[in-house]
C-alpha cells in the first residue's frame, strides 16, 4: 500500500519531484522556526542566563582585539628572546674575527691578499678571474659582518616583555579552544552571539515575527500539498480508466478499479494518502487490492496493470500464473499479446495452458508433474522449436495431422511476427 502513492508520482512526471523538492525545504525552515520559537517561550529566568553567559562571552572577545597576523609574530619574537644567548654567542663569534684573529685582523689579512692578486691581475686572464673571485669574498664577509653587527646591535632580552607576549599568546590560545579554531571562527561566534542578545531582548517582536513567518510557511505548505493532491488525482483518474478498459478487455467486464484518497497530516510528500481499491465482480463491495484477489483474478489486473503503468513502479521481473484459468479463444489472444507488450520492457514468466500464450513465449520450458518412489516430482525441460510447436498442438487438443502442423506453425509465426512490430 505504501508503494502506490510512488506509483501515482511517477505516471504524473518531474513536477511532482519539483513540488515535493520545495516542501521538503519549506518543513526544513519550518523545523528551525520551531526550535526559535521554543526558545521564545522558555523560562524567562533561563533567558536572563543565557543573556548573562551572552554578554559575558562577547566582551570577552571584543576585549581581546584580536588581529589577524598578530598570533605568528609574537610567537616569532617569544623564539628569539628564548635563544637570544645563542644567537649573541654565535654571532659575535663571527664579527670578533674582523678585529683580532692572533692579533691581526682577518679582514686586514684578507685585503693583503687581495692586494698582492691585485698586483698580478694584469698578467693573464687566469689571474684576473683569481683577483675578482678575491674582491667578491671579501665584499661578502664585509656584508655578512655589517649584518651580524646590525642584529647584534637590536638584539635584547626583557623579562617584562616576555612576560606580556606569553599573556597575549595565551589569550589566543584560550580564545580559540572557547569560540573557535582561528580569528575568523571567533569573530564569527561573537556576531552570532550578538544577533542572540539582540534576539533575547526583543523576544517579544521576535516572537510575532517568528509566527508571521509560520503562518506564511504553513499557507505556501497547503498550497503545494494542494497543487500536489490535485496532479494525483488526474493522474489517479486516467489509471482508473485505463486499468478498466484492460480488464474489459480481459473479460473481467464487472470488475472495478479505483484509487482511494484520505487526507492525512502534511509532509513532505504531501497530504494524501493513497490506497488501490478493487472488486472483481460487479455487486462486490471494493476492498484493499491487497486483500482480496485470488490467483487467477490477480494474474490478469496485474497485466491491465502492468500494460497501463509500463516501468514507472520499479518491477522489472514479473511471474504470471493462472492467467489462463476461465479464459480462451478471443480473450486469450488479447492476453498473449498484453503479455508481449509487457515483455519488450520487463521480464515475464508464465506458466499458461493456453496455445495463444505459449506461442508467444522467446524461451519455453515444458514442466511435468510425476510420482517417482512414492515422491511427486517436478521436471522443468528446455524445448527447442520443434517441441513448441508440438506442444501447441497438443494444447490445441488437436490430432497429429498435416493441417493440426500447419496450425501450430501459423501460430508460432503470427506471435513472432507481432513480437518484432
Amino acid at each position: 500500500v505504501k508503494e502506490h502513492i510512488n506509483i501515482l508520482d511517477s505516471l504524473a512526471g518531474p513536477q511532482v519531484e519539483q513540488i515535493k523538492a520545495s516542501l521538503l525545504k519549506l518543513f526544513q525552515d519550518k523545523k528551525n522556526i520551531e526550535i526559535k520559537l521554543k526558545e521564545c517561550y522558555a523560562d524567562p529566568n533561563e533567558r536572563a542566563r543565557m543573556l548573562d553567559l551572552l554578554e559575558y562571552q562577547v566582551n570577552e572577545i571584543q576585549r581581546a582585539q584580536l588581529k589577524e597576523g598578530e598570533e605568528e609574530t609574537l610567537k616569532t619574537q617569544k623564539q628569539r628572546m628564548l635563544y637570544v644567548e645563542k644567537i649573541a654567542n654565535s654571532i659575535n663569534k663571527v664579527t670578533s674575527i674582523a678585529d683580532d684573529y692572533a692579533n691581526v685582523g682577518v679582514l686586514g689579512l684578507l685585503n693583503d691578499c687581495r692586494y698582492s692578486l691585485d698586483m698580478i691581475s694584469n698578467l693573464g686572464e687566469e689571474y684576473q678571474e683569481l683577483s675578482d673571485r678575491m674582491d667578491s669574498a671579501v665584499l661578502e664577509i664585509e656584508d655578512i659582518i655589517d649584518s651580524g653587527r646590525s642584529i647584534l646591535s637590536n638584539l635584547y632580552y626583557n623579562d617584562n616583555e616576555l612576560e606580556d607576549i606569553e599573556s597575549r599568546l595565551n589569550t589566543y590560545s584560550n580564545l580559540k579552544k572557547k569560540y573557535g579554531a582561528d580569528i575568523q571562527a571567533i569573530h564569527q561566534y561573537c556576531e552570532e552571539s550578538l544577533i542572540k542578545i539582540d534576539e533575547i531582548i526583543n523576544n517579544d517582536k521576535l516572537l510575532d515575527s517568528l509566527q508571521s513567518e509560520m503562518a506564511i510557511i504553513d499557507d505556501q505548505i497547503t498550497n503545494y500539498c494542494k497543487e500536489l493532491s490535485k496532479l494525483r488525482h488526474t493522474v489517479a483518474n486516467n489509471m482508473q480508466k485505463d486499468i478498466t478498459n484492460e480488464l474489459t478487455d480481459l473479460s473481467m467486464n464487472g470488475a472495478t478499479f479505483e484509487i482511494n484518497f484520505d487526507v492525512k497530516e502534511p509532509s513532505i510528500n504531501g497530504y494524501d494518502d493513497v490506497e488501490f481499491m478493487f472488486s472483481a465482480n460487479m455487486g462486490e463491495p471494493l476492498k484493499s487490492l491487497v486483500k482480496v484477489i485470488s490467483g487467477g483474478e490477480l494474474s490478469r489486473f496485474m497485466l491491465a496493470y502492468k500494460n497501463v503503468v509500463a516501468t514507472h513502479d520499479g518491477i522489472s521481473t514479473l511471474i504470471f500464473d493462472e492467467i489462463d484459468a476461465g479464459i480462451s479463444g478471443d480473450v486469450g489472444s488479447k492476453v498473449a499479446v498484453k503479455l508481449a507488450n509487457i515483455s519488450a520492457k520487463n521480464q515475464v514468466i508464465v506458466v499458461s495452458h493456453l496455445p495463444q500464450i505459449v506461442a508467444m513465449g522467446d524461451h519455453n520450458y515444458l514442466i511435468k508433474k510425476y510420482v517417482e518412489d512414492s515422491q511427486t516430482v517436478t521436471s522443468v525441460t528446455p524445448i527447442d522449436e520443434n517441441g513448441v510447436v508440438c506442444e501447441l498442438i497438443r494444447l490445441s487438443g488437436l490430432k497429429d495431422s498435416e493441417s493440426s502442423l500447419n496450425y501450430a506453425k501459423d501460430l508460432r509465426d503470427k506471435a513472432n511476427l507481432l513480437k518484432k512490430s
